[in-house]
């Protein structure tokens, strides 16, 4: 017993002393007024650092080697007296009480301590940090799915859509193809109306100007004027054939006769048809025909380029029938169109119209589940990058701790380091 005492000394005459202890000077050294501040007065490890090994580990060195040194002990009384497997047995069980002892200590420390509770938590921050990945992975694809089936849906309103739009308008331009066609017909029909009205009034126009003609030229009478060639007694023979103005003939032919002698009579075309012979030379009938057309130019300058009004409302009324009923049919033509028209797009209507509606309720549903979607992401992306900040912070505290694992602890143990 005197010998584990003895080596208990000389072990505190090992260890170092505090540098409060080797610094500080006799209180007598210092004058008398501040010698009671000195009393209250320690000195402290620097922040953030712990204080010197071997103040905090003084507890668990001495404990330690007591146990080595019982253990020690008991095996060398032993030897040579008790078997070898009881000195083994001895020393495994004073190892054994070290390591729990050490362990069991190593386990109090604060800092190990801190550094456990430090690694629990950031195991917990890991687990919930994978689960709102997991989540955020779970909502994307909830969202993508739902996006890829609703759009779906809304392609196949749309299409649908399309489809019966398009059978609506081919409907409806079968109609305009049927009233084009009627209504060619019957502008065709008008075209040949209006042309024979037209041809009608040119003819009237023509027999008017005609006899407008025949009217000045009556009043040029052959027996009054002068005409060369022309004497009293052919203008009897004329007056005698019917023949008393420039209206009375239309023309004259000559009839030549050959024999033994060349024989040329002269005929004034009628304007009945007939021709009559006056016994007029060809020098005579040349010069009557010439006066005739003289007349004849002076006045053509001078023809009534229109019918009169009462002539024209005449062949109008003539054909008025023809139109009307051109007009009525073309306008029935275009009421049957319209009125098919409209029941064709009274027909599509409702299928348009439900069409319509489920897209847009569809498109509405769409927006709000992304918006209910986009909010949770937000929410776990905003938990998320939280969680990873303080997993960060962890981190950074943990690795402040430097390097205080057991193998560190034991050279703080037993060999007096800091």
């Amino acid at each position: 017993m005197e010998s584990f005492v003895s080596y208990s000394k000389r072990l505190l005459n090992r260890m170092p002393r505090s540098k409060a202890e080797t610094s500080s000077l006799p209180e007598s050294s210092y004058s008398l007024g501040s010698s009671w501040v000195l009393d209250h007065i320690t000195v402290e490890a620097p922040p953030g650092r712990p204080q010197a090994a071997s103040n905090r580990f003084l507890p668990e060195s001495f404990v330690s080697y007591l146990i080595l040194f019982a253990a020690a002990s008991t095996a060398a009384v032993t030897y040579g007296s008790a078997p070898v497997m009881a000195i083994l047995l001895c020393s495994a069980i004073g190892l054994g009480a070290e390591a729990a002892f050490l362990s069991w200590r190593y386990g109090k420390v604060p800092a190990v301590r801190e550094k456990r509770a430090m690694t629990e938590s950031m195991k917990q921050l890991e687990l919930e940090i994978a689960e709102l990945g997991s989540e955020l992975n779970e909502l994307n694809a909830i969202k993508l799915s739902y996006m890829q089936v609703e759009e779906d849906t809304i392609n196949d309103y749309v299409h649908r859509l399309g489809e019966a739009e398009n059978r609506e308008r081919q409907e409806t331009e079968a109609v305009e193809k049927e009233l084009r066609l009627r209504l060619g017909g019957l502008h065709g029909e008008r075209q040949i109306i209006d042309k024979e009205e037209k041809t009608e009034l040119s003819s009237i126009l023509a027999a008017f100007q005609k006899a407008w003609l025949e009217e000045q030229l009556t009043k040029h009478r052959i027996s009054q004027d002068k005409i060369p060639d022309i004497d009293d007694e052919m203008k009897r023979r004329l007056r005698a054939g019917g023949i008393r103005t420039p209206a009375d003939f239309l023309d004259i032919t000559i009839n030549q006769s050959y024999g033994r002698k060349q024989i040329e009579k002269v005929y004034l075309i009628l304007k009945n048809g007939g021709s009559v012979h006056v016994g007029m030379s060809r020098s005579q009938a040349k010069a009557l025909i010439d006066w005739k057309r003289k007349i004849e130019r002076r006045y053509r300058t001078k023809l009534p380029a229109a019918l009169p009004r009462s002539e024209v409302s005449a062949v109008a009324l003539r054909f008025k029938g023809r139109k009307t009923k051109v007009n009525d049919e073309e306008q029935m033509v275009k009421s049957e169109a319209q009125a098919k028209a409209a029941a064709i797009k009274q027909s599509y209507r409702p299928e348009l119209e439900i069409l319509t509606k489920e897209a847009e309720a569809a498109r509405n549903r769409l927006d709000h589940e992304l918006l209910g979607l986009d909010s949770k992401i937000d929410e776990r992306n905003h938990q998320h990058t939280a969680k990873l900040r303080e997993y960060q912070h962890l981190i950074k505290q943990k690795e402040a701790y430097g390097d205080d694992h057991f193998v560190t602890f034991l050279k703080r143990v037993f060999l007096f380091r800091a």
